[in-house]
């Protein structure tokens, strides 16, 4: 990660396309929209996903008929941080106030339990609430789901930032939200918890 095109391109679009955040009780939706002219102005349509957000582009040197090797889950986890990033910079994803990216977490889960996307070989790409340990929800299988020379404006870009919006949308109307997260976390909090004061 880290050819910095994203980043560079995220604070351009930021600052052409800002939008109002979406309010707390709200459904987050991913606006197509809002993607394909982040994808259009920036000239990148039809640039690969991987190259773009990859310093080093696992496509660039393969032998013609090849499938490169999967990646690593944190390559894929680092992705979607990216992608995300992106698609909220850009108002593709509305985060409601006090929410911000980094309120977010992308871990990959094993798939293998009832009601789970998949249940195989791979692992499932998740989002939660930064610092939560449950409320893990599903989102991709990046191994399956993202190909190997797909587009920024791949059918397979535009379904993984609808389900996180979708599962985002879920989570911020939980319980679990921010102030929540927070309180339970306060050093009050967790000295009473063990009994310290």
């Amino acid at each position: 990660m880290g050819s910095g095109k994203g980043k560079t391109r995220r604070a351009l679009a930021a600052a052409q396309l800002r939008e109002k955040t979406a309010e707390k009780t709200d459904k987050i939706v991913f606006q197509q929209d809002k993607w394909d002219e982040f994808v259009k102005s920036g000239s990148i349509w039809e640039e690969e996903f991987y190259g773009y957000y990859l310093e080093e582009n696992p496509n660039a040197n393969l032998e013609d008929g090849r499938v490169p090797p999967h990646l690593e889950d944190e390559d894929y986890r680092k992705l979607m941080i990216e992608l995300f990033t992106d698609a909220v910079s850009v108002g593709a994803i509305a985060l409601p106030e006090p929410y911000n990216c980094e309120d977010f977490e992308f871990v990959s889960n094993k798939g293998d339990g009832f009601g789970e996307l998949y249940d195989g070989g791979y692992n499932i790409l998740c989002v939660r609430l930064a610092g939560q340990t449950r409320h893990m929800q599903q989102i991709t299988v990046p191994n399956i789901s993202w190909e190997y020379n797909m587009t920024m404006s791949s059918l397979a870009i535009v379904s993984t930032l609808e389900r996180v919006a979708d599962e985002i949308s879920w989570l911020v109307q939980t319980e679990d939200g921010p102030d929540n997260l927070k309180r339970r976390t306060s050093p009050e909090d967790e000295a009473g918890r063990y009994g310290r004061s």
